[in-house]
């Protein structure tokens, strides 16, 4: 009898520390995961904006970008002469998501932080043309 209540006592400590560690565990994002992030700018809201890591970018002209936007996004207009040297300037270790108006100019601009040797660059595939999300001003 005795060996049966040592017994369960220990399956049960057992249980509890295996579940415990599993909660501690940081939720990891796959490239599966983020593909299916930045297959829609409307699916923006699960891009943790509040991680430092984590940099929102609309790459259209600052009049389109003053018209509204993502909230939470910076502006680097790709049409400026100065966006490569802008880019440039960039921390390579943060994760980049960009968008335009219907995902042309996000492309082009991915192409260009690329060969700055940004290498954790996000294109989400469509724009603004299909936002259905909050607007900032």
């Amino acid at each position: 009898m005795g060996n049966k209540i040592v017994l369960t006592l220990a399956l049960c400590a057992g249980v509890f520390f295996t579940s415990c560690q599993t909660n501690q565990v940081e939720k990891v994002t796959t490239s599966e995961e983020i593909q299916k992030i930045i297959s829609s700018l409307n699916n923006v809201n699960q891009v943790d904006l509040s991680n430092p890591n984590n940099v929102l970018i609309d790459v259209r002209t600052p009049e389109e970008y003053a018209e509204g936007h993502v909230p939470g996004a910076i502006n680097l207009n790709v049409k400026d002469d100065n966006f490569g040297k802008r880019v440039s300037e960039l921390d390579s270790t943060k994760n980049y998501y960009i968008y335009c108006r219907s995902g042309v100019r996000a492309k082009s601009a991915e192409m260009i932080m690329l060969e700055n040797n940004l290498n954790k660059v996000h294109t989400f595939q469509d724009g603004m043309m299909t936002y259905e999300g909050e607007i900032a001003k």
